[in-house]
């Protein structure tokens, strides 16, 4: 399975969590919907970056997605002409979720872009020449390859680009030699090694879990000053996929999640935000999906 779909099975199990109140974020998800087929951001104009979290939003609450608009909106980035990594990864992501496939022409291209990414180490990095990859960047080419349908033999070079990014605090950070890693990076070593087949140290755990806050919801790093919704997202479902107990935070986390909830439905993404969006919403569906027993 994917990644991208393990997640999405993941997102999918918030429904039960919800209960009745799924059809109030259903309808936040559906309102954002602009009419091209995309789907907006923090304004009114739809953004290809916000459209792969309403679709999977949608496919989470319902099992279902506007396929002729979807395409539409879709077939308008063309082959990925442009589109740094974070948004050929979307493009990808975006295919993958409807039923008609890219021309091989379009496939090979974009294929060909996400491979300009690459790092002399063997990983990737959002910023096209960078000399090492990055935990962010390879998980997100990771996603993008999978996504197309194209194997890149990444698995076995994953436990060496983690190594070298692991910090001086036993996280993991994006950039090598850092002296605290942050929640986001860590969680995604944590799916890499894993998606290796390799043994996921204690201490990486430990270093997540260590994460959470007394009042609920992770941190984005030991510095932070307030969890935030990714980091907890990202951090949930790297542990749930490790198999890892989430008992002893369970409670304090579904608390953490639901205050985040404005009066439309949507999500925002702390304490301090009061703007909900479909990214936001999408990992409230991955923590909550995660939490489930």
């Amino acid at each position: 399975m994917t990644i991208s779909n393990s997640m999405l099975n993941v997102a999918s199990r918030a429904k039960a969590s919800l209960g009745p109140f799924s059809r109030q974020v259903l309808r936040f998800v559906m309102g954002r919907m602009a009419p091209d087929g995309g789907f907006c951001g923090r304004s009114d104009a739809s953004d290809l970056y916000y459209t792969v979290f309403g679709i999977d939003c949608l496919l989470a609450l319902s099992g279902r997605v506007p396929t002729a608009k979807g395409r539409q909106f879709v077939m308008e980035y063309g082959d990925g002409a442009d589109l740094d990594l974070v948004h050929l990864g979307c493009l990808a992501r975006c295919w993958s979720r409807l039923p008609v496939s890219p021309s091989r022409a379009t496939r090979n291209k974009l294929h060909h872009r996400l491979r300009s990414y690459r790092c002399p180490s063997g990983g990737y990095h959002t910023t096209r020449g960078a000399r090492r990859g990055s935990v962010s960047g390879t998980f997100l080419a990771l996603q993008a390859f999978e996504d197309l349908g194209v194997d890149e033999r990444l698995a076995e070079a994953l436990p060496d680009i983690v190594k070298t990014l692991r910090a001086q605090d036993g996280g993991y950070a994006n950039e090598p030699r850092m002296r605290s890693g942050s929640t986001h990076a860590t969680a995604g070593a944590a799916l890499l090694l894993q998606r290796a087949g390799d043994e996921v140290p204690g201490r990486l755990v430990d270093w997540l879990l260590a994460r959470v806050d007394t009042n609920g919801g992770f941190l984005a790093s030991p510095q932070a000053p307030m969890p935030d919704l990714l980091s907890t997202a990202t951090a949930l479902y790297a542990l749930d996929s490790l198999g890892v107990s989430l008992e002893r935070i369970r409670e304090p986390c579904m608390a953490f999640v639901e205050r985040l909830q404005s009066e439309s439905g949507g999500f925002c993404g702390h304490w301090m935000d009061d703007t909900p969006d479909c990214e936001y919403t999408y990992y409230a569906l991955l923590a909550l999906g995660s939490l489930i027993e």
